[in-house]
């Protein structure tokens, strides 16, 4: 069993690459992706800013398109910081990710 991380693959070209391997998904080796979005700046510097979902650079219409096409069935995940910036879980954060989610997959 293999687990993705949305943000690995979209250092694949929007993780159109990845998810065109017929091998990563067939007999169901991924069975669980991560998803978070992310600011569009990789390379080397003080950590990766990953935002939530809809936030950033990601085009999560095309990734979830993408991810059917390829026949995936599995779970998918929300993986983004549920703490704001005084310390507090920001749950009108995490729930307006979890609805951008569930429109993409509906």
């Amino acid at each position: 069993m293999s687990v993705r991380d949305n943000c690995q693959l979209r250092s694949f070209w929007h993780g159109i690459i990845s998810l065109r391997l017929s091998w990563l998904w067939q007999g169901k080796v991924v069975r669980h992706v991560h998803l978070k979005d992310h600011d569009g700046h990789f390379g080397l510097r003080e950590g990766l800013n990953y935002l939530h979902p809809g936030e950033g650079q990601i085009d999560f219409r095309r990734f979830v398109q993408q991810l059917k096409a390829a026949g995936y069935d599995g779970a998918l995940s929300l993986e983004a910081r549920a703490i704001d910036s005084e310390g507090q879980v920001d749950v009108e954060r995490i729930q307006a990710s979890l609805q951008f989610m569930r429109q993409l997959i509906g």
